[in-house]
């Protein structure tokens, strides 16, 4: 995907950008960012880097409202404790894309207790995703 790396497209978000080429990002009546792929992105995001890395980013501006908590014991709702919750659950693949809702349903314990389920949409996820880089890339992390 080229207009991905396209200089003229630098400041623009990644769904402005599908929308502006969407009738050369479909395949088959598929688009390339689909549900595999933001589950894909959300490893590299979550799961690849080292936790030493997270701690060193200030989740306060990581925006988590579209996530929408199904189920909690323990824990509170801030967006550090929500994006850790997302690792573990992508870790540990403990999640559940709805395809008909277009929803993504991820699951996290501990030990058996401290369960907390979460979801959001399809759409969203992909928002979340690029804004969760933007604001990586603008801490410099």
């Amino acid at each position: 995907m080229k207009e991905i790396n396209d200089e003229d497209n630098a400041n623009k978000t990644l769904l402005e950008i599908l929308e502006n080429n969407q009738s050369s990002l479909f395949i088959k009546d598929e688009r390339v960012l689909n549900v595999g792929v933001l589950i894909m992105a959300s490893y590299v995001l979550f799961v690849y880097p080292q936790q030493t890395e997270f701690n060193h980013l200030d989740f306060s501006k990581i925006d988590i409202s579209k996530f929408k908590i199904t189920f909690q014991e323990g824990d509170n709702n801030d967006s550090e404790t929500l994006c850790r919750r997302l690792r573990n659950s992508i870790t540990h693949a403990r999640f559940e894309v709805i395809h008909d809702d277009q929803v993504i349903k991820f699951k996290d314990e501990k030990h058996g207790k401290d369960r907390v389920e979460f979801e959001i949409d399809t759409l969203s996820m992909g928002s979340f995703i690029d804004s969760f880089i933007r604001e990586v890339n603008r801490q410099k992390l």
